[in-house]
């Protein structure tokens, strides 16, 4: 049985189609249409993500959330000290 991301229909960013093929985003778990995965492309952090996207599955970690949630637990953890 394929995994929610796989049966998705529609950009999770913009509602746009998957005719042209669809991606998950660097910056968190979210369905891309090709469109706007060029969008996100331009990002200031886009570098970064790919960055620590790539180090992760360097390190084993194929189920990487992305930098979004990565930056949400630093925070978090930044609050509790």
């Amino acid at each position: 049985m394929l995994g929610y991301f796989f049966t998705k229909q529609k950009c999770d960013r913009c509602s746009g189609s998957f005719a042209t093929g669809w991606i998950q985003s660097m910056h968190d778990d979210l369905a891309l249409c090709m469109g706007y995965k060029e969008a996100e492309t331009r990002r200031s952090d886009y570098l970064e993500a790919v960055e620590v996207e790539s180090a992760a599955v360097r390190h084993g970690v194929f189920n990487f959330p992305g930098i979004a949630e990565t930056k949400l637990v630093k925070e978090n953890i930044a609050s509790r000290t």
